[in-house]
C-alpha cells in the first residue's frame, strides 16, 4: 500500500510501528528519496537507527536523549507537504556549541531553517540570539529542515554530531 496515497496509514502504525526504511520508498521519491536515504545511511555509520515515534515519525537517540526527528507527511510536522519529509535537529543554541559551530555556511544553514513559534502549545516562543543574530518568536525545540537537498544535508549532519558529542559528553 502506498503512503503517498493512504491516509490511513498513520493509524496501522500504533501497531506496526514501522521503520523509517520500510516507508520510504512509498512515500518520497527523485532528490527527496535519494537525500533521506543518505541520512539513514549516514545514521548507520554511527550505529544510530532512527526508533518509530508516532505516526511518519521517527526519533534518533544517543544515550537516551533525542538528537533529531524524520518525519514523513502525516505526521505532526507543520506544512509538510505529500512526498516531502523534514529532519529536525535538536541543538542548544550558545554555551560550548557558540565555539563548535564556527563555520559561516554552517550558521546560515541553521538561520535558515529556524523553526519560529506558531503558538501550538503553551511555549509562546521567545526572542533568541543564535549565533550572533537575532531572531523573533522562535520556537523552544529545533532547526528544521525541510526536504533538505545535499549542500544542507551536509549540514545536517555535522549539527547531529555536534549533538551526539554533546550528549555523550565527548
Amino acid at each position: 500500500m502506498s503512503a503517498k496515497n493512504n491516509d490511513s496509514l498513520p493509524r496501522e502504525q500504533k501497531t506496526a510501528r514501522p521503520k523509517f526504511v520500510d516507508i520510504i520508498n512509498d512515500a518520497l521519491d527523485g532528490d527527496n528519496l535519494k537525500n533521506a536515504t543518505d541520512l539513514i545511511a549516514y545514521l548507520k555509520t554511527l550505529k544510530s537507527n532512527p526508533a518509530w515515534a508516532s505516526a511518519n515519525s521517527w526519533k534518533v537517540s544517543c544515550k537516551g536523549e533525542v538528537v533529531c526527528y524524520i518525519k514523513l507527511h502525516g505526521s505532526n510536522a507543520f506544512h509538510l507537504e505529500k512526498g516531502s519529509w523534514q529532519v529536525s535537529v535538536h541543538i542548544n543554541y550558545g554555551g560550548a556549541q557558540e565555539d563548535i559551530i564556527a563555520d559561516e555556511n554552517l550558521k546560515q544553514a541553521i538561520w535558515d531553517n529556524i523553526k519560529y513559534c506558531y503558538r501550538c502549545s503553551s511555549c509562546r516562543g521567545g526572542n533568541k540570539t543564535i549565533y550572533g543574530k537575532e531572531f523573533k518568536d522562535v520556537c523552544h525545540g529545533p532547526v528544521v529542515y525541510i526536504n533538505p537537498d545535499a549542500k544542507t544535508l551536509e549540514c545536517v549532519k555535522k549539527l547531529i554530531e555536534i549533538k551526539r558529542r554533546e550528549v555523550s559528553g565527548a
